[in-house]
Formats: C-alpha cells, sequence, structure tokens
C-alpha cells in the first residue's frame, strides 16, 4: 500500500514516493516532477534512492503527463534524495544540477541566484542550512518559483519537515519569455 502522498500535489508539482520507508524519510523519500501544464518538459527534484522500479516509475509518471525529464535538480547529497540522480540521467539524458560540484552530472551547477527553466517554470536557487551540515556549508539549496501554486518543505509536503534536509518551496509559474 502506498501513502497517501504518492501521487499527490497539484498539476504543477507531483510527488512520486520512493519505497525506502524508515525513520528518516517516514512513508519515503518524495521525488517531485514540477512543470507548468502543457510543457513538453518537467524537472525532478530529488530523484531518490537509486531504486530502478522507483526511478522507472518517475519516469513513467512524466511520460503519462507527455513530459520528458530535461533536469533533475538536488536539494542536498544525502543517498535517500540523491542516490538515484546517475541512473535517472542515464534513463532520461537529463543532467544533473545541484549547489554541490561533487553531485553534479555535467557542467551545469546551481549558484545562488541560478533558475532553471525547465518544465516551463522558473525555479530560483536558494542556498539554506542544513541541520546535517554546518550553517556555512553550501550544499543545500531551496527552490523557489514565481507563483504560489504549490509549496512544499523538505522532503515531504506541509506541515511535515525533515530537521537533517534543506527547506523546499517550489511554486511554479510559466517561464517568462
Amino acid at each position: 500500500m502506498t501513502a497517501p502522498i504518492d501521487g499527490s500535489g497539484t498539476d504543477r508539482a507531483r510527488c512520486v514516493l520512493a519505497p525506502n520507508p524508515g525513520l528518516m524519510t517516514l512513508d519515503g523519500t518524495n521525488t517531485w516532477l514540477v512543470a507548468e501544464p502543457g510543457s513538453a518538459t518537467a524537472v525532478v527534484i530529488d530523484p531518490g534512492p537509486e531504486d530502478e522500479g522507483h526511478l522507472r516509475r518517475v519516469v513513467a509518471v512524466a511520460e503519462r503527463a507527455g513530459q520528458r525529464i530535461a533536469a533533475i535538480v538536488l536539494t542536498h547529497g544525502h543517498d535517500d534524495h540523491s542516490g538515484g540522480a546517475k541512473r535517472l540521467a542515464g534513463l532520461t539524458g537529463a543532467g544533473v544540477r545541484a549547489v554541490d560540484p561533487a553531485q553534479r552530472l555535467g557542467t551545469e551547477g546551481l549558484p545562488p541566484s541560478a533558475v532553471v527553466t525547465d518544465g516551463g517554470c522558473e525555479i530560483e536557487v536558494l542556498p539554506t542550512p542544513s541541520g546535517a551540515a554546518p550553517p556555512s556549508s553550501p550544499t543545500t539549496a531551496a527552490w523557489l518559483t514565481t507563483s504560489a501554486r504549490w509549496t512544499g518543505s523538505g522532503p515531504w509536503p506541509m506541515p511535515l519537515s525533515c530537521a537533517l534536509c534543506s527547506r523546499v518551496t517550489a511554486r511554479c509559474s510559466p517561464a517568462r519569455g
């Protein structure tokens, strides 16, 4: 049985729950697909662990929406959030962008105020401290876009949060010309 979070979201942000329940992940890691309705592409935020079934399911959810995954972005490097990034990149051809250079696949990083524009959205990078890293660590990020259509916190939608994970806020609206 899947948890209620699985498949939840809005027409701009959909959750795919990874099958890794535990103390730190609760029912499992939330992988988010973010895209403007009608967009041919989507952004994956935190692909989750390296679990072939989960990663193929993420691809299938995007394909059912008529979208291909064009970008993979990581909020932080914990394996439950980033472990499947390389494999998902292999399945989709998408690059992996992260604040931490060690987590990237490709040349594009995520410096403060960077904007990811795939999925028809503008998603701004907001580096945040994490409970698992020193406050000065530049390895975690939150996401901010330009309209209040959807919000989430950490790997779970509000009101749940994770003391060891960065906060994630994604509000998706059409990218500006």
